[in-house]
């Protein structure tokens, strides 16, 4: 069976499944930091953001 007939099946059942989108990168204001940067802005952000909300403050420590 190839990836597009897979596909091109499960496509219905997909289209049925509800997606609520809850991902969102809001720290709060004890994580505000003002970049000079825009690209750094959205590179730290996101990356800080993601890596907190996915891991520990001790694994955070240790990668940045």
């Amino acid at each position: 069976m190839s990836i597009r007939s897979s596909f091109e099946r499960l496509r219905p059942d997909i289209a049925e499944i509800p997606v609520i989108d809850c991902h969102e990168h809001a720290e709060g204001p004890d994580h505000i930091h003002r970049y000079e940067d825009g690209l750094a802005a959205v590179i730290g952000g996101y990356i800080q953001s993601d890596l907190r909300s996915a891991s520990s403050d001790r694994e955070i420590e240790a990668i940045c």
